[in-house]
């Protein structure tokens, strides 16, 4: 049983460290002490919400299954996957090595110094925000300041933001970024008030693409698609697409075409994407959506 309450938008992860320092148990090794917890060994990622080594956990906690889903909506990143599953992602599941397939983003775990400060101040304690671990986020929505993170942050080790203080460096933040994080928070904060605005906005921009047939769509269509693709890219900006999606990184011969590989249900698109594809496809038809107005 996980005991450790939760702090506000304290990531679950964070919780579990606690609980080992708290529980005086740092000494024990590792492994084991995920045994004796009842939970299966596993290395701590910030942005694999739909995984059932985070799900073990949570289902320590001793949590009704409401409690079950309000805990992920606010204590993980699964918001956005819910852009990428049927009605309900809590109900889903997706092995760590396929849910950043192709996927740039930074995965590093990340702080706000001043959060650190004033969580220390009110709570005693620093801890990991999971606001801070959204696709792209590199800015705190709380205190406006750039998120510092360290290479040995990609894996989480038994550690909290104030160990890291004196060695992290802000995140480099590129022209692009600046848009995207208003837009990443807001995104978040509308589907945890709303869990089915992520079926609406979807509908919406089937309906905007002209693409509401049945699906998979016909192969014909792709040559509309491929246009679609080179406009989202001349408006996003090459630069946008290479640092979020290898496949578009200059030296690729062969580029995913997101709008394709979102839109089609084709057999070869994977029925669970990472929600940056939508995401993606969001961000640039926001101006154009009534569903996305509150967005921009």
């Amino acid at each position: 049983m996980i005991r450790v309450g939760l702090l506000p938008d304290e990531h679950v992860y964070s919780a579990f460290v606690r609980e080992r320092m708290l529980c005086g148990q740092m000494h024990i090794n590792t492994r084991r002490f995920f045994e004796i917890n009842g939970i299966a060994y596993h290395q701590m990622h910030s942005q694999l919400p739909l995984n059932t080594d985070l799900m073990g956990i949570i289902r320590r906690m001793g949590l009704s299954p409401e409690q079950v889903l309000h805990t992920q909506l606010e204590h993980t990143t699964v918001s956005l996957w819910l852009l990428s599953t049927p009605l309900c992602g809590a109900q889903y599941t997706m092995p760590n090595n396929m849910a950043h397939a192709g996927i740039n983003l930074d995965k590093r775990w990340r702080f706000c110094p001043q959060c650190v400060a004033a969580d220390k101040a009110l709570y005693g304690v620093s801890y990991w925000h999971s606001a801070h671990h959204l696709c792209g986020a590199k800015i705190c929505p709380i205190h406006d300041q750039i998120l510092h993170t360290h290479d040995e942050l990609r894996i989480l080790p038994f550690t909290l933001p104030h160990h890291w203080s004196d060695i992290a460096e802000a995140m480099t933040l590129q022209l692009w970024d600046v848009a995207w994080q208003p837009f990443i928070y807001r995104v978040a904060q509308t589907i945890k008030a709303d869990p089915l605005w992520p079926n609406r906005v979807k509908a919406q921009i089937r309906r905007y693409l002209n693409c509401e047939s049945e699906l998979p769509l016909q192969q014909k269509e792709r040559k509309r698609f491929d246009q679609l693709a080179r406009q989202m890219t001349a408006d996003l900006g090459q630069e946008y697409m290479a640092e979020l999606f290898s496949s578009s990184r200059p030296d690729r011969s062969l580029k995913t075409n997101i709008l394709w590989a979102t839109l089609s249900g084709q057999v070869g698109s994977a029925k669970i994407r990472h929600p940056l594809f939508w995401l993606t496809i969001i961000f640039w038809l926001r101006n154009e959506l009534s569903e996305c107005q509150h967005l921009i």
